[in-house]
């Protein structure tokens, strides 16, 4: 018996499970809390307590599943009742699924991983990394891995591709394992979109890339140069996402049943990498909201337009866009209505930035750089010493941070060239400052501090934002020499402070 769901996807069974009992959850939890399981408390956008529920039971239920099945394949047993585990003996260690059952009962999009041996073991592999036994996959091993595909950081993402592609767990890729890999993948992924896509046109968007990705190695990478390159070679990053298109159907799921937001509301790395993200290739690690918004705004010249940023829509006409694009509906095809776009369109378009902003749960700097920012801005030292500092600093960001502001930087200085050469413009860097620091760089603790010196940096930013280029990537000494100048600040910054008092 078959079911068309994957144990992680949830999908429809055709059976009726019971769930545990909530004494049973809570110990469950307990257990998982104190093991290091993924919290919104340990983890950047961790599971919270009604997600943590919800992946239980739906565990829980794929565990019933599969005893459901086993027991049904073994063939009826005359005069004997199917026994049935009791629901109170079921602890965080004994939950698991076993590799066998699993696998040889499951099919994805039609799809049966018994077909793709290779494929579905490594699968397999990157499910129970976290150090359960090879044949077992525990609540707490899930768990992690379906954080890390669906709403882990960059490092997470960029470790788990190395991994996929590491078939023979060394430490290392080579450019051969890659391209067996992105062939398994093709092969997969034609199957499920049949005349859609075909293996070969598959292997032609993607092979090359591989090709790209070793110029200049050995033929071989380690996963710190394997994270460098990635970034420019997102294509192939790409192919780890069969696995939230497996995996992340839960979790997509789980959020539609509890109404959680899509898009609003979120931290970055969420949206800049998971399912909000730009799917256009042009901006990465923007969401699609925001990259929409700078695309249309750019393509109807629109960024002189008088009072761009200052003047907001309506709060309705806001909510509605906001509803709709939380529930999964882009940017891009909700401006399509729109045939002769005006000012109170492109109004809606920056009002969407903005929001987007100011509605991320940690600013876009982080909390950790915006504080640094702030003190380094409100110290006595020179101006140029101040940007050569920001510029370093800049380099610290996460990438996923790094890039977004690496795009809306340099895009608010088009909008302020284009002001200055509008009569009616006045939307200079100074303005634009004033409307997106209290947004993206401020300190969450205590919003006051810094609400005159934050406007400023924020200005310099914008003004100097060929200086702020997404494209670097963060060097060991850049890092070390920020860190120093930042504590050699600090200190000029407090003496200051005391003599002031």
């Amino acid at each position: 018996k078959y079911y068309n769901a994957f144990f992680f996807a949830m999908g429809q069974s055709g059976s009726k499970c019971e769930d545990l009992s909530p004494q049973a959850k809570a110990n469950i939890l307990n257990e998982f809390c104190a093991s290091g399981g993924v919290t919104g408390k340990t983890h950047t956008a961790g599971w919270t307590d009604d997600e943590l529920e919800w992946l239980l039971s739906t565990f829980y239920q794929r565990y019933q599943e599969i005893q459901t099945i086993r027991q049904e394949s073994s063939g009826p047993t005359k005069g004997k009742k199917q026994r049935k585990e009791p629901r109170a003996g079921v602890s965080l260690d004994t939950l698991v699924l076993q590799k066998e059952e699993a696998f040889k009962y499951i099919v994805v999009f039609n799809q049966s991983f018994s077909n793709y041996p290779s494929l579905s073991e490594r699968f397999w592999r990157l499910l129970n990394e976290e150090g359960s036994p090879s044949s077992a996959c525990s609540f707490l091993d899930y768990t992690t891995f379906l954080y890390k595909v669906t709403r882990g950081s960059w490092e997470d993402r960029t470790s788990i591709a190395f991994n996929l592609f590491d078939k023979q767990r060394t430490g290392r890729i080579t450019q051969q394992c890659v391209i067996e890999t992105v062939t398994e993948i093709s092969e997969f992924m034609s199957n499920v979109a049949r005349g859609v896509l075909n293996i070969q046109e598959f292997n032609q968007l993607k092979i090359n890339k591989v090709h790209d990705l070793f110029k200049g190695t050995d033929g071989t990478m380690n996963l710190e140069t394997f994270s460098t390159a990635i970034i420019d070679h997102q294509t192939l990053l790409g192919c780890c996402e069969i696995l939230d298109m497996v995996f992340g159907r839960v979790a997509r799921k789980m959020e539609q049943k509890l109404n959680k937001d899509l898009v609003f509301g979120r931290y970055l790395q969420e949206t800049a990498l998971g399912n909000a993200k730009d799917i256009t290739g042009e901006m990465p690690f923007v969401p699609e909201v925001v990259a929409s918004a700078i695309h249309y705004l750019r393509k109807y010249n629109a960024l002189g337009t008088p009072e761009l940023f200052r003047i907001s829509v309506s709060a309705s006409l806001l909510n509605e866009v906001k509803r709709e694009i939380n529930r999964g509906l882009t940017l891009k095809t909700y401006f399509q209505r729109y045939q002769k776009p005006g000012s109170s369109e492109f109004m809606l378009l920056a009002s969407l930035i903005k929001f987007y902003c100011n509605s991320l749960k940690e600013p876009a700097f982080t909390t950790k750089v915006a504080k640094k920012i702030i003190i380094v801005e409100e110290s006595c030292i020179e101006e140029a010493k101040k940007l050569g500092y920001y510029k370093k600093i800049f380099l610290t960001l996460p990438t996923p941070n790094r890039y977004f502001l690496g795009t809306l930087i340099p895009f608010l200085k088009e909008v302020a060239d284009a002001q200055r050469k509008n009569l009616d413009g006045c939307m200079n860097a100074a303005n634009l400052g004033i409307v997106f620091a209290p947004s993206t760089l401020y300190y969450p603790e205590d919003p006051s501090f810094g609400a005159t010196a934050a406007p400023k940096a924020f200005s310099k930013l914008i003004e100097n934002s060929n200086s702020f280029n997404p494209g670097y990537n963060p060097k060991k000494g850049v890092v070390e020499d920020a860190k120093q100048t930042f504590k050699t600040l600090k200190r000029q910054w407090t003496m200051m402070s005391k003599i002031n008092k």
